[in-house]
Order: structure tokens, then sequence, then C-alpha cells
């Protein structure tokens, strides 16, 4: 099974809109986001999951004790052919 990574980015970036999509680009199955995790250490699985979070200190501190990698959310939405201006403006949309 893949490592766990951990994705952070700004709120209303497509971090979870997308976030199974890039979970499966990079062989993760879960996805979860950080904040309904308690970060210490015991909680957080080293493998499957793919975190998300809207703040790079708690993200970096999540890495640190995950021993993984920080991955930013333009570079995974890249990744799976999405450029962050139009999962913005999908979300808008959605919105409406």
């Amino acid at each position: 099974m893949a490592k766990s990574v951990v994705l952070f980015g700004p709120v209303a970036s497509g971090k979870t809109r997308y976030g199974k999509e890039i979970a499966r680009c990079i062989g993760l199955q879960h996805v979860m986001d950080l904040d309904d995790v308690q970060l210490q250490g015991e909680g957080l699985q080293r493998s499957g999951y793919l975190y998300l979070s809207n703040s790079e200190a708690y993200a970096q501190r999540a890495t640190r004790l995950l021993g993984t990698n920080l991955l930013h959310i333009d570079a995974a939405l890249a990744g799976i052919g999405v450029r962050p201006a139009q999962a913005k403006s999908r979300q808008e949309v959605t919105r409406v």
C-alpha cells in the first residue's frame, strides 16, 4: 500500500472536490481532512491516506509526524490535468 500524503492549499482550492481523484492518481485509497484527525501520531495512518489541510503549518506538522510527503494543491491538480483556475470556477458554478 502506498505511503500516506498530506495535501494542502487555501480554502475552496479543490482539495475536497478532487481529493478522491488525486488519491487514486497517487495510489491511495482514503481521503480525510486533517481537522478530523487527532494530531498525536496515533490517529494518523502512515499508508493509504490522502490527508487534506488548508493550513500549511498544520500540514507540515502532520508530514513530520507521518514521515511522508507534503503536496500543494496546485501540483496535485496539475497531476490530474486540472488547472487551479478551472477548479475554482467549477466550485463557484456548483455553489450557484
